[in-house]
């Protein structure tokens, strides 16, 4: 007889909050950036958005800068679930593997059924891709992409991807993708 498991994976929220037994996580997070700032890390209260596509026209907000950690995140609209089976966090994660790999490190991950947290050092902020969007390699074009274009592109593919498998339809995620910057690392 086969034992079920689950997979569990936590942000950095849920780990204060086990390490220090306080129901007062996102308090102690905040306190304890500011005492490394006083003890002269170089952090940043930057809370920004990222430029995502949306029907077509792009909003610009933040853009991610070279050097930088920062906490990147988001949730189902409505707080629903984002991830449906193990194979979708597998799928999610091919998805970060090609599209966010070529920018950042990634330094912590999270994916929750209804929504996922990244920790990501940003080693470039553009990058040139091949675009062959109906064309064949020998016509295929070179184009700058930005980190925050490849955030928007996993998003968006992931939510065809999902829509398609429940026969859904619409937004997945939450407007807007959140990114905290948390800090600048100095050479």
């Amino acid at each position: 007889m086969g034992r079920k498991t689950e997979d569990w994976y936590f942000s950095i929220i849920d780990v204060i909050e086990i390490l220090t037994d306080t129901d007062r996580s996102r308090k102690y997070w905040s306190d304890l950036k500011k005492k490394l700032q006083k003890e002269g890390s170089e952090l940043s209260e930057i809370i920004g958005q990222l430029k995502m596509v949306t029907k077509g026209q792009k909003k610009l907000t933040m853009i991610l800068e070279k050097n930088y950690l920062y906490h990147i995140y988001n949730q189902g609209n409505n707080r629903q679930k984002i991830f449906f089976s193990r194979d979708n966090y597998l799928y999610f994660l091919e998805k970060v593997n090609k599209l966010l790999l070529p920018y950042v490190d990634v330094i912590a991950w999270c994916l929750m059924p209804n929504h996922f947290h990244f920790l990501v050092y940003v080693k470039e902020f553009e990058l040139e891709v091949a675009d062959s969007d109906g064309l064949t390699p020998s016509e295929a074009v070179t184009k700058v992409r930005t980190i925050n274009d490849s955030i928007g592109l996993l998003l968006l593919s992931y939510t065809r991807a999902i829509n398609k498998q429940e026969k859904m339809s619409g937004s997945l995620f939450r407007n807007p993708t959140k990114a905290e910057c948390i800090t600048k690392l100095t050479d």
